[in-house]
């Protein structure tokens, strides 16, 4: 009895292509990078609180996160290169997309974004959710991705759309969202443990957002194995293909009786 509804039962299982277990891989580092920022804060074991303190800069999240950012731009380079010819539009918006993720992996390197604090606070008391004022004029520049990936998703298939501004839509919740209440924590509460919590929550869900813009742009591309070697086609989901699908889309799916 057991056996047969266990049959009848839809099921779902992992498909483990190459993005996806890139994407699970990148998910764990960025958790681990958080916990051991959270840990060793807590605990006060030096040095490692300053090697993985997320509030601080140039250390091991810092550079986690850069070289994320720089991966997804990479790949959209490589998506927009293999998109037919016959989408202009589409081909160059994967590369307006790639250059602002690039642009944010160089502005996680060097915190330019922080330099607008000074510009931030002669427009508003930078105090309470404030307290970062960087956020004011932070939020027009954001417009830019916005505008970019919006424009792109678009032009693309709806599942591989949702996923991107997802992505987005998590990373610049946790830029700002986060970035504010952890101001206000800092100005009422002071540097403790719940600002440490807010700081490290915000830097775990912008990589997440991140992975999840990677995993996005992968999911238009199919790896296939070609006698000895491999070749990575441009595949969106809605192309038939006998290829393994490299896409977030195949990692759960039904799985119900055999077709008589």
């Amino acid at each position: 009895m057991v056996a047969q509804l266990d049959r009848m039962l839809p099921r779902a299982h992992w498909r483990a292509s190459p993005a996806n277990v890139a994407a699970a891989a990148l998910v764990v580092g960025a958790v681990l990078c958080a916990g051991l920022s959270l840990g060793t804060r807590l605990l006060g074991v030096e040095p490692f609180v300053t090697l993985f303190a997320v509030t601080s800069e140039q250390n091991v999240p810092t550079w986690y996160a850069v070289v994320l950012l720089l991966i997804t731009g990479l790949i959209m380079v490589g998506v927009g290169a293999l998109t037919p010819r016959s989408q202009p539009r589409l081909r160059w918006g994967w590369w307006v997309a790639a250059l602002v993720l690039i642009a944010l992996s160089i502005d996680e390197l060097a915190s330019l974004h922080e330099r607008l604090g000074s510009y931030g606070a002669s427009l508003v008391d930078a105090s309470g959710l404030l307290h970062f004022a960087w956020v004011v004029p932070g939020l027009a520049v954001a417009l830019v991705p916005v505008a970019a990936l919006a424009y792109l998703g678009s032009r693309l298939p709806r599942p591989i759309a949702v996923e991107l501004l997802a992505g987005l839509g998590i990373f610049l919740a946790a830029a700002f969202g986060l970035e504010m209440l952890g101001g206000l924590v800092l100005d009422q509460i002071g540097d403790g443990h719940l600002y440490a919590l807010t700081a490290t929550t915000e830097e775990l869900l912008e990589m997440v957002g991140v992975i999840a813009m990677l995993h996005a742009a992968a999911r238009m591309l199919v790896v296939a194995r070609v006698g000895s070697g491999l070749t990575v086609t441009y595949a969106p989901p809605e192309l038939p293909t006998t290829a393994s699908r490299d896409g977030l889309a195949d990692c759960v799916e039904p799985v119900g009786p055999d077709p008589a």
